[in-house]
């Protein structure tokens, strides 16, 4: 009995004694470097064939995002791959820290721009009307139940009346049911304690929304309550977008400039309609102009 658990721990010994040396301990940035490797062998499979029109060199300061002082470690693949490395320093729940030292990132040289001195701002302004619009991701069903919920402003002044024939009406509903896109709806918030809205762009196309639901005229013979339990759902799932305009932050000015810019498609305005907003937009921008002059 003695000898054979002498020979179990002896065994035990030696293959404690046969085992492997332990892998050398990875350092922060090689084991960084590896990860990010990886990533981009998973992401990015094929080379890409798009030549660099960029090009860097080795300890180019760079941007990246919002990673903190960027610049070009190694340079791989005829410039369409860069390692560079960041400064490890960021704020993480509120708290600013800074660990002192520099970690990789393997990025595409697209994705990377040269710290350069920047050319004058010349082409955008913080005053465009498009910068105080909230975009909203919605379904058909969920932008037809907020109409009916809000109450519509039927007809602003610089709306014309509805003009859509059973054709173009037709001709959307079917835009629909082919899951193709049919544009973006701009709606204009009065209030919203007792929100009511009026429809900048879109007004023929909600209109159609609205009566084709409640069963006011058919598609191709079937109305929406004998449409198929499928047909309908995917008629109400079907995503769109509409734009929301808080009225109490844009002047009249502002919104017959963007309904003049948005309504150049679908049915064409009259030239007699597009005269008439001209003359509303002119006579709002003066009645401003008068009311920022000093007496």
């Amino acid at each position: 009995m003695g000898s054979r658990h002498t020979g179990r721990c002896s065994m035990t010994q030696t293959r404690k004694k046969a085992a492997k040396p332990a892998a050398p301990v990875q350092s922060d940035w090689d084991r960084q470097l590896e990860t990010e490797r990886m990533h981009d062998r998973h992401y990015h499979r094929d080379p890409q064939p798009v030549p660099a029109s960029r090009r860097f060199v080795v300890g180019q300061l760079v941007r990246y995002g919002s990673l903190p002082d960027c610049r070009v470690d190694v340079v791989e693949d005829e410039g369409r791959t860069l390692v560079i490395s960041y400064a490890n320093r960021g704020v993480k729940y509120g708290k600013p820290y800074d660990h002192g030292n520099r970690l990789p990132r393997v990025v595409r040289w697209h994705d990377v721009l040269p710290v350069v001195e920047e050319a004058p701002r010349q082409f955008t302004t913080d005053d465009n009307v498009w910068r105080r619009m909230t975009a909203r991701p919605s379904t058909l069903d969920a932008l037809i139940g907020n109409a009916r919920r809000w109450g519509l402003i039927d007809s602003p002044d610089y709306q014309r009346s509805y003009v859509w024939t059973d054709e173009n009406r037709a001709n959307f509903l079917k835009s629909i049911f082919d899951q193709n896109d049919i544009g973006k709806f701009i709606l204009v918030v009065h209030d919203y304690h007792e929100t009511r809205v009026e429809v900048l762009d879109g007004k023929q196309r909600l209109k159609t929304l609205l009566d084709f639901t409640d069963s006011r005229f058919p598609y191709r013979g079937v109305y929406y309550h004998e449409l198929h339990w499928r047909d309908r759902h995917i008629f109400n799932e079907t995503l769109v977008q509409w734009i929301e305009v808080n009225r109490a932050r844009v002047k009249r000015s502002d919104l017959l400039w963007l309904f003049l810019a948005v309504n150049a498609g679908g049915v064409p305005q009259t030239e007699e309609h597009v005269a008439h907003v001209r003359a509303l937009y002119e006579e709002a921008l003066r009645s401003e102009q008068a009311l920022t002059l000093p007496a």
